[in-house]
């Protein structure tokens, strides 16, 4: 291995250890402001707690909402996508359109007639 792979490598590791360090502030930081802001709230515990019990519902209705608005538009769109499927394959059935077998077959050249004179 050569000496810039293992400083790239150094250097590679050092972010990493920056980057978990940064999270791990974060998160402390997180909590420590969560809980300072349920110690100092001017609520009594049973508000705070009622307030988190509605703000979960809350977020768990508009989550449960945005997933059933987002099946209903996956199901129009599939039904949608199946009405032009249909229609396609009744406009190739209205052409007389043919199915043509798409196997790979041999040509041998000689069979194949060519008609040589040159009309002009």
């Amino acid at each position: 291995m050569r000496i810039s792979d293992l400083l790239r490598e150094k250097k590679k590791r050092e972010r990493k250890q920056q980057q978990k360090d940064t999270v791990r502030k974060l998160a402390l930081g997180t909590i420590i402001g969560a809980v300072a802001g349920i110690l100092l709230a001017p609520k009594s515990g049973k508000e705070t707690r009622e307030d988190i019990s509605n703000k979960t519902k809350e977020a768990a209705e508009t989550a449960k909402k945005s997933i059933k608005d987002s099946a209903d538009t996956i199901k129009n769109v599939q039904e949608k996508v199946m009405e032009d499927i249909k229609d396609k394959v009744k406009e190739i059935k209205d052409r007389d359109m043919f199915e043509v077998e798409l196997e790979s077959k041999e040509v041998d050249i000689d069979e194949i007639e060519l008609d040589t004179d040159e009309e002009e």
